[in-house]
């Protein structure tokens, strides 16, 4: 969890449509957006975590995105850096930024109460909390965001089309979700650009190709795939 306090100079929070310093909500919630898809590629490769705090309470639920830049050579300091944006309940699902069957807490002041149904709840980002190190330049996060952003964005596009995803010359780890990553005398299985081309003969998107597979040594079916190295733009 990112770690702030009021009054400190380094936090600069984000309001609706306000824009302090080049950095505005819509990119804020974008790239929280684009992590939730692509967590396990910013997680290996560019060393972030991402935690999602969920308030059902109550007739306003709301959600929290947690997301800590981690220094590779200071990990403990490293919830000195990153960013929190928060989405609240919207009755409309026009002005949404994502949808999310959740189940509402029915207990009261008196008595535990269980589960109720999952309700079909509309979310929408209402302000950004952004925690830089000390000294650190607000256009350094702005500049950060945007890079982090188009990378998601290629993702996107190879995810899309295979046939693109083989052309750009990265190769793609399949990942099981029993969590075994169809491992092979200890390595992760791993896909050359010239197998994905194959591939893409007969399906189009990442989604298609991990539909038809079933990991070797579990039996499941593969659900997550990463490029094998870093996007480079």
């Amino acid at each position: 969890m990112l770690k702030y306090q009021h009054g400190d100079p380094s936090v600069r929070f984000v309001h609706g449509n306000s824009k302090r310093g080049s950095l505005t909500l819509d990119l804020c919630k974008t790239f929280a957006l684009k992590y939730r898809t692509h967590s396990e590629y910013f997680t290996r490769y560019e060393n972030i975590r991402g935690s999602i705090i969920r308030f059902h309470e109550g007739n306003l639920p709301s959600q929290s995105h947690h997301l800590i830049f981690q220094d590779s050579e200071n990990i403990e300091n490293s919830s000195d850096l990153g960013m929190i944006v928060n989405f609240e309940s919207t009755p409309n699902d026009s002005d949404c930024d994502y949808q999310e069957f959740i189940h509402r807490d029915i207990s009261t002041a008196n008595k535990w109460g269980r589960n109720g149904t999952p309700i079909s709840t509309f979310f929408s980002a209402n302000f950004a909390i952004v925690k830089r190190k000390q000294g650190q330049p607000v256009r350094w996060f702005h500049s950060e965001l945007n890079r982090l952003v188009s990378v998601a964005s290629a993702l996107d596009r190879f995810h899309e089309n295979l046939s693109l995803w083989s052309e750009q010359k990265y190769g793609m780890i399949v990942i099981c979700p029993t969590g075994c990553h169809w491992q092979k005398k200890g390595k992760e299985r791993v896909f050359s650009p010239t197998e994905i081309g194959v591939f893409a003969m007969r399906s189009k998107t990442s989604k298609d190709l991990l539909a038809k597979m079933k990991c070797s040594r579990c039996g499941k079916n593969a659900i997550r795939s990463i490029v094998e190295k870093p996007i480079r733009l």
